[in-house]
């Protein structure tokens, strides 16, 4: 794990998810959350982004266990079903997107400033830009931090 730019958990918090985007994967591990102990060694992968020369970054949970996943590089967010498969897709006029957030059944969408402007001028336009779309799924529960000093 390099640069974590999603966390989630299962709906019943027994494993988390976490985007590793250096990787290009999202990856499942053993969750306590009694402790909030994280068994990297027991990962899995659970996504890995099929766009060529894009990688994931953040991510949002909708409360049906979908995962809505920023394709940095790709100009789109993408749904993950619980099998890990794409199921839905959300279509974006710049291609640096970061991370999605889902307030009531809306997906909030931010981007980045897009990093290779001489080669995709088109993607200038709306860099740094929030987007609104309205998937009609809620968001899931979100779970509280507990700093321990």
């Amino acid at each position: 794990m390099t640069i974590p730019n999603g966390t989630s958990w299962t709906l019943d918090n027994k494993q988390i998810y976490l985007t590793d985007s250096p990787s290009g994967k999202i990856s499942k591990h053993p969750y306590d959350l009694s402790t909030g102990a994280i068994n990297l060694e027991k990962g899995e992968d659970f996504f890995t982004s099929p766009y060529k020369d894009t990688v994931p970054d953040g991510h949002a949970q909708d409360v049906e266990g979908g995962f809505w996943v920023a394709i940095f590089g790709g100009g789109k967010v993408v749904r993950i079903n619980r099998d890990g498969q794409i199921d839905a897709e959300v279509e974006l006029p710049t291609r640096c997107i970061s991370c999605p957030g889902i307030c009531g059944e809306d997906l909030y969408i931010t981007s980045a400033e897009e990093e290779d402007p001489d080669n995709h001028p088109e993607s200038v336009k709306y860099q740094g830009a929030v987007f609104k779309v309205h998937i009609g799924v809620k968001g899931a529960p979100m779970n509280k931090f507990r700093l321990q000093a």
